[in-house]
């Protein structure tokens, strides 16, 4: 059984990782293209996995931070097409305001969710970066 789970370990941590190598959203933010592998359950199930598992190094941990805040950054890009190159979205519109709000809120809970043994400062820039991004594209 324990092979078993720490087989399970090894495919989830493998695939958060491919998340993260491929997703490479700030390249496709700023080229405006789509991000090559949405969020499903599956990720989900990943995160809770590694997470709670006793086998999990904190690196992985740490990992599914970034995962998680990538996920965050999917949810704003698809919100406000920016994956359309066409697309124009503009701070005036009340739609925007309120969705920008929610992902602020989003932004705040992560934060304050992520547990301070493994907050850094790379997962606080990327954060920031988020932050900035999602300020200046609306």
């Amino acid at each position: 059984m324990a092979r078993l789970l720490f087989s399970v370990l090894k495919v989830s941590l493998a695939w958060e990782g491919c998340i993260t190598v491929t997703d490479i959203y700030s390249t496709a933010l700023s080229l405006r293209r789509p991000n090559l592998i949405r969020w499903t359950n599956y990720m989900d199930e990943c995160i809770e996995m590694l997470e709670s598992s006793s086998e999990a190094l904190p690196s992985d941990k740490l990992l599914c931070q970034h995962v998680k805040l990538q996920h965050i950054n999917e949810d704003v890009c698809v919100s406000f097409s920016m994956d359309d190159p066409s697309a124009t979205v503009t701070m005036s519109d009340s739609k925007v305001q309120y969705a920008l709000r929610g992902f602020e809120r989003n932004l705040s809970d992560w934060t304050k969710a992520v547990p301070k043994s493994i907050y850094n400062s790379k997962l606080d820039h990327t954060s920031c970066q988020h932050h900035t991004d999602y300020h200046s594209r609306a």
